[in-house]
């Protein structure tokens, strides 16, 4: 397989978010460069140099259109996410590129753009809340994980065991927990919300007033218009401080290296 140079990993990357932001205009699902992503909006209006991969965000009652509408969408294009994909292992979705191979320490599947909820947190939200919520995703994940995993039947056969003895309750049950406890705290229902799923930055820093989150504005990225939070500054200058200035030369580097090809 030929192996992607960086510019076609960050081409790639972008025609997914261009398909993205297509099907979101077209059904009315509010959305938003995330993370470093937004950052790389405001401070480079486009790509981080020294980064390749794009995050977006949706409040949750629209990621949960997302994920089962966008599948179909295009051909070269597949939603993965835990609700939906029985071979996902992230606790967030990804749309990747079914015409690429990303080999993954876990798995390998196409190139792709992260996609994380946006979820109300409970007034005086503490860690607890985001390891239960975690916990409960990461359970629905386990119970389908069984015979995949291994090439050998016998050690599969006593993965299995294993788990049914861990997690007894049905996959179908343990999502109706995992909704249950969702909808204590319904994004625009609360003071405060954050992307529960993966606080990568701290899940202090994750958290701030849902305000943030209800109104959008387009901002340019690699010369197309993308959707953004209006409010990036109460976002950004929660997770980086002073988002303005660029790190120190050695901490330039990017996230995500592992070798990317295209299919043949």
């Amino acid at each position: 397989m030929k192996a992607l140079t960086e510019q076609e990993k960050k081409d790639v990357a972008l025609n997914i978010l261009l398909d993205i932001d297509v099907f979101c205009r077209k059904n009315n699902i509010r959305y938003s460069l995330f993370g470093g992503s937004l950052l790389g909006a405001v401070r480079h209006k486009g790509f981080i140099p020294w980064d390749d991969d794009i995050d977006i965000c949706m409040p949750r009652p629209d990621y949960e259109r997302f994920i089962r509408g966008y599948e179909g969408a295009n051909p070269n294009y597949v939603v993965s996410s835990f609700v939906t994909d029985n071979v996902c292992h992230s606790r967030f979705a990804k749309v990747y590129d079914n015409r690429t191979v990303y080999h993954h320490v876990k798995r390998s599947y196409g190139l792709y753009v992260d996609i994380f909820p946006i979820d109300g947190v409970p007034d005086n939200c503490e860690k607890s809340f985001f390891d239960t919520f975690n916990h409960k995703c990461d359970l629905i994940i386990r119970k389908r994980h069984c015979f995949k995993q291994t090439t050998r039947p016998i050690l599969g056969f006593f993965k299995y065991i294993v788990k049914q003895i861990m997690t007894p309750r049905s996959r179908f049950a343990l999502l109706g927990d995992f909704y249950d406890y969702m909808n204590k705290y319904r994004f625009g229902e609360t003071r405060s919300a954050a992307s529960i799923t993966n606080p990568v930055y701290g899940w202090e820093r994750e958290i701030v007033d849902t305000s943030v989150f209800l109104k959008y504005i387009d901002m340019p990225f690699e010369g197309y218009n993308i959707k953004c939070i209006e409010n990036y500054h109460a976002y950004l200058s929660s997770i980086y401080g002073d988002y303005m200035t660029p790190p120190p030369v050695e901490k330039r580097v990017p996230r995500h290296s592992c070798p990317t090809f295209w299919k043949e």
